[in-house]
């Protein structure tokens, strides 16, 4: 379970196969948020710029190359995961385009429960913030606090 001001930004241009990972994850306590395209998700994040822990995102969309797209967002985003969904095979396409850590690929079909899963280790996977952070320190307010 996420905390409530964090979320799941979930992916496609299908939306039954949207509703359907959806509903799996909020069934299982996650915050989700959904987008059809990869313009709708960007204004998501700029929305909810701090609040986003997860991208689960399909790779053969219409509007974007979504490998191209997800490398942009984790260069704005860099504590940000990425879950690719797929019906073609080979995770091969985003080991050299994408951080190591950063992304992990479901295959289609796939049950929830695996997507559940998945998602879990994900979420579970992100740094998480100390108590009282609220954001980048200066250098000086960071070498004063640790006298």
């Amino acid at each position: 379970m996420l905390p409530r001001d964090s979320f799941v930004v979930v992916v496609d241009d299908d939306a039954a196969i949207r509703q359907l990972i959806r509903t799996g994850l909020e069934g299982a306590q996650f915050n989700v948020l959904e987008a059809a395209s990869g313009e709708e998700a960007l204004c998501l994040f700029d929305l909810h710029s701090t609040g986003i822990v997860l991208l689960v995102t399909d790779v053969d969309m219409r509007d974007i190359d979504r490998v191209a797209w997800a490398a942009g967002v984790l260069k704005r985003r860099p504590g940000l995961r990425v879950l690719f969904v797929s019906t073609f095979g080979g995770a091969e396409i985003f080991k050299h385009s994408l951080p190591k850590g950063a992304w992990d690929f479901l295959q289609k079909p796939f049950s929830l429960a695996d997507l559940v899963r998945k998602v879990r280790q994900m979420v579970e996977a992100v740094p998480k913030k100390p108590p009282g952070h609220t954001g980048p320190q200066s250098p000086r307010k960071l070498r004063n606090s640790m006298v």
